[in-house]
Formats: C-alpha cells, sequence, structure tokens
C-alpha cells in the first residue's frame, strides 16, 4: 500500500498542471453547493425557530384596503370559536424618524413578552425602552443621550434605554423600540377601545385554516393570517437566494461535467505509454486501475473537504457577508443574521454522490479497457 501511495503521489507531481485544474474546479463547485446546501438548513433552522414564537393567527381590520386599529370587543367574540385556546390584543405601529430617514417599529410593552416569550427580566420598567444596539447607536449620534428622544405634537418624549434587545431575536426586532403600552398609545394616538390587531392561539393547527375561515365569516372586513401563511411567506423570501446560489451551482457543475467527458473519451498518449510501462515492470491490471484511481482520489478528496471546510468557515465564522446582503439587504438597519451551524449526513452524502462519485466511475471505464490491452499494444 505504501508503494502505491508512492507511485500515485509520484504521478501527481509528474502531471501536476492537470490535477491542479482539476483541484480548483471541484473546490469551487464543492464550496458553492456547501453554501447553497449547508446554508439553506440553516435558513430552514432559523425560520424554525422564529416561526415558533409567532402566535398561530393574526387578525387585522381592513377599511380601504388599509389596515386600521381593530375594536377591542372583537377579541372577547374571537376567544369563543371553537378551538382558540388565548388570544391577546397587540399594541404596534411605525414611527418616521425624521433626522435619519427611516421607519421605526414602536412596540407595546405588555404584548412583546407573549409573543416573543423574551425574558421578564428584559423588560423595561413603567418609563424606560428596550431596543437594539443598532438604534441605540442611531439615537446617540442624533441627540448624543442614551435614552429614546420621540417628537410628537411639537412636543419631544424621552425614554432611557434600560436594556437591548437579545441577539437571537434580532432578525425580527433589529428596528424596534419597545414602550410601556400608554406610551405607543399616546405616540400613535391609539385609542384606548382599539388594538393595532389581535392574535390568537390554537393548540390544534390542522384548525387554524377552520379558524380563520370562522373569523372572515364573522368579520368580512378582516385581514386573517395563520402561522402556516407566514411559513410560506418566509419561504418565499428565501427562495431567491436559494435560486441563485442554484443557478451558479448548475453552471459549475456544468464544467465539471464537461471535463468529466473530456476524460471520459479516452486516455491520452502519455497516460496509456504510462499504462504500458507499468504493465512492462510487473503490474497487474487491477493494480494499474488501483494505482491511477488513487493519484485521482487523492487531489479529489482534498478539493472535497477543503471546499466543505471552506464553506463552513465562510458561514459560520466569517458570518456569510455577501450571502447576508443577498439575504436580507444591504440597510443601515439590515439585522446581522448569525446562521447556526447545521451540519446533516444527507447533505454531506449527496455533495458526495453529485461531485466525486461520477467523475472517479467515469474514470473506470477508459482504465479498465487500457489496463487489460497487450502490452506492445499500450505502448504503440
Amino acid at each position: 500500500m505504501t508503494n502505491r501511495l508512492y507511485l500515485a503521489l509520484l504521478l501527481i507531481k509528474r502531471d501536476f498542471g492537470r490535477f491542479l485544474i482539476l483541484f480548483v474546479l471541484i473546490f469551487v463547485v464543492t464550496l458553492v453547493a456547501s453554501v447553497f446546501l449547508f446554508g439553506s438548513s440553516s435558513l430552514r433552522f432559523v425560520l424554525t425557530s422564529n416561526l415558533a414564537a409567532q402566535p398561530d393567527i393574526t387578525v387585522q381590520k381592513l377599511q380601504g384596503g388599509r389596515i386600521v386599529p381593530i375594536e377591542r370587543e372583537r377579541l372577547d367574540e374571537l376567544l369563543e370559536i371553537t378551538g382558540v385556546s388565548e388570544g391577546d390584543g397587540r399594541i404596534w405601529g411605525y414611527y418616521y424618524f425624521e433626522s435619519a430617514g427611516i421607519n421605526l417599529t414602536l412596540v407595546g410593552r405588555p404584548n412583546y413578552t407573549r409573543l416573543y416569550h423574551t425574558n421578564l427580566d428584559l423588560i423595561p420598567p413603567s418609563q424606560g425602552a428596550l431596543t437594539s444596539q443598532r438604534v441605540k447607536e442611531l439615537f446617540m449620534r442624533y441627540t448624543g443621550k442614551e435614552a429614546i428622544t420621540l417628537i410628537h405634537q411639537q412636543q419631544a418624549h424621552h425614554f432611557p434605554i434600560t436594556d437591548l434587545i437579545p441577539k437571537e431575536a434580532l432578525l425580527e426586532s433589529i428596528d424596534m423600540i419597545i414602550l410601556p403600552s400608554n406610551s405607543v398609545r399616546m405616540l400613535l394616538e391609539l385609542p384606548n377601545d382599539r388594538f393595532t390587531d389581535i392574535v390568537l392561539w390554537a393548540p390544534n393547527p390542522l384548525e387554524h385554516d377552520l379558524i380563520a375561515q370562522k373569523i372572515l365569516a364573522l368579520y368580512p372586513d378582516s385581514k386573517v393570517m395563520t402561522k402556516e401563511g407566514l411559513r410560506r411567506a418566509y419561504q418565499q423570501l428565501f427562495d431567491h437566494t436559494n435560486g441563485i446560489f442554484l443557478l451558479l451551482f448548475i453552471i459549475l457543475l456544468t464544467t465539471l461535467l464537461l471535463l468529466v467527458l473530456e476524460r471520459a473519451s479516452g486516455l491520452d498518449a502519455k497516460e496509456r505509454h504510462e499504462i504500458g510501462l507499468l504493465r512492462a515492470i510487473g503490474y497487474s491490471a487491477d493494480e494499474i486501475i488501483w494505482l491511477k484511481l488513487l493519484s485521482y482520489t487523492i487531489p479529489l478528496m482534498f478539493a472535497f473537504l477543503g471546499g466543505v471546510a471552506s464553506a463552513y468557515a465562510y458561514l459560520y465564522v466569517l458570518g456569510a457577508p455577501l450571502l447576508q446582503q443577498i439575504i436580507i439587504g444591504a440597510s443601515r438597519f439590515a439585522p446581522q443574521l448569525e446562521l447556526p451551524p447545521v451540519f446533516e449526513i444527507a447533505d454531506f452524502g449527496a455533495l458526495c454522490l453529485m461531485i466525486c462519485v461520477p467523475y472517479l466511475l467515469v474514470l473506470v471505464w477508459p482504465l479498465w479497457q487500457k489496463s487489460h490491452a497487450g502490452i506492445e499494444e499500450t505502448l504503440q
């Protein structure tokens, strides 16, 4: 085995240029495919985690095609629908921060705990605010204070920042400011008998669509969203990213297949002469096949494993810098998406089947054909 490995390394050194092209091509194909597969798995995990904290059903009121505050009385009537276990009214809305020219999301404090399961220790006191690090830096830049300053009816309202939103919730909370409910009602001019929307929980997922139909029958002016509908919306948001990487992967894989087809068409004169010399010094046909396969397997596996490792480092160590902009945009309030490491054996096996196995299998036929030919014929 040691002699075979030594000879295989000599073959690689002798034909270094060809093996280098093979190494680079397989490395790039594996890198793109790994980012595509591992990134998709991580995004699915993030999507599933975020959806787990969302309400089962969200009800909003429409008027003239626009969302308007919904009456408090509707909550009591919706709680009487069979299958609904609990519900709550949410207080939230958008505030235009003119100095920076961006919209911020104001959220009433009690509703945030129930919806996102935030640690109760992070809930701000009666006059405090809970927000993200980026919003804090934004107000520090424009006001010079560690406080949220909001203008309403020509009057400034100051809310000290008591804590920051946990980083695991930043995907949906990067532009969020959590304030006492009464303060949010005042800033949004939301009456005490109204909510921004109503959220419901139903323990049986199979009943969600039926409950949504009952709500629409009871209140035809409602817009009803289920957790499954939200999942489909999130999936569409990420599908364009998968499409980009799939297109790039197909292009690179096609290039690799063209190289494979070129190899399948037969061995060149140098390789046929090489096989003849090995036969002449006593190597059997089977030994030559294993030796040649070993000389191609060594750079193949280094390129494959290097591509997988590089994709892992790009996604989970470097934070996928370019992928971040493709998925969630490049605005100043685009959240820093931290992809959790998700490694599935099935993905690794699929990569190996798509990239390594076809190339090695294609080599077998021309090698077998020339290795079993006569020595004189092979040398000629």
